[in-house]
């Protein structure tokens, strides 16, 4: 997924990396999951960083 580093996700792409659906999503950035996430107008985008680290909080161990 290319991405210019200096924008965040868009809602879709991050339910994409995550495998998550919109209501998902919109549970995650009520509960706080993103805590970077920023309004272009009235798109959400979510640092790719917050994604990560998301990602990291959230493995499983097998």
């Amino acid at each position: 997924m290319a991405m210019d580093t200096n924008k965040g996700y868009t809602s879709k792409q991050v339910r994409a990396v995550l495998g998550c659906g919109k209501t998902k999503f919109w549970e995650m950035v009520s509960a706080g999951e993103f805590p970077n996430k920023y309004y272009v107008g009235r798109a959400i985008r979510v640092p790719k960083s917050d994604v990560e680290d998301y990602k990291e909080r959230n493995k499983c161990e097998v």
